[in-house]
């Protein structure tokens, strides 16, 4: 199981360090446009809508399935409490977002990377320390197949996803990885 969370951090920090990357370009070079620069900040609010998407999942059905199975309950406590290190972040950064694609805020790439500085050093320090966590997971090898678990679990994830009950919602980006690694 941690290997996949690795390849999902790896995904999420590869997608945050594009838009990164991009923000100076996005609304200053030749190439530039208004509606260049309007789908950037959508694929940017896709990047955070997906980030959100994956600590609610984690936070609604995967720790507390862990805590079941372990029998440890705050088993993944460190990694809520990180979460809500970097939530406030990840919500600033939202609504400059959103206050951006309506119109009330003006696209300025200095500020995109200046929010993004701000929860990237705590998300990003949560992401390595959540697969430590999860590599002492073999410690309970006795009460479960991880594999059969992880499986199981992704697919109530899928479900969840694809009935659109407000527990998970998938972003675009993502939905090609839960697919690919669901077999389906």
């Amino acid at each position: 199981m941690a290997e996949e969370m690795i390849i999902v951090h790896n995904l999420l920090l590869r997608l945050v360090n594009s838009a990164w990357l991009q923000a100076f370009n996005v609304g200053t070079s030749s190439l530039s446009s208004p509606e260049i620069t309007r789908n950037f900040l959508h694929y940017t609010k896709g990047i955070i809508d997906a980030i959100h998407l994956r600590h609610r999942g984690e936070e609604n059905i995967i720790f507390p399935a862990i805590e079941r199975v372990t029998g440890v309950e705050g088993f993944m406590g460190n990694e809520v409490e990180q979460h809500r290190g970097f939530e406030r972040g990840l919500e600033e950064f939202e609504a400059y977002l959103n206050g951006a694609l309506g119109g009330k805020e003006k696209y300025d790439g200095d500020k995109m990377r200046a929010l993004i500085d701000g929860f990237m050093p705590v998300l990003r320090e949560h992401l390595v320390d959540e697969v430590k966590t999860l590599l002492t997971l073999d410690r309970y090898e006795e009460r479960v197949v991880w594999d059969a678990w992880f499986d199981g679990t992704m697919g109530e994830i899928k479900r969840h996803s694809m009935k659109g009950d407000g527990k998970v919602r998938t972003p675009t980006v993502l939905i090609s990885w839960i697919w690919e690694s669901n077999d389906c």
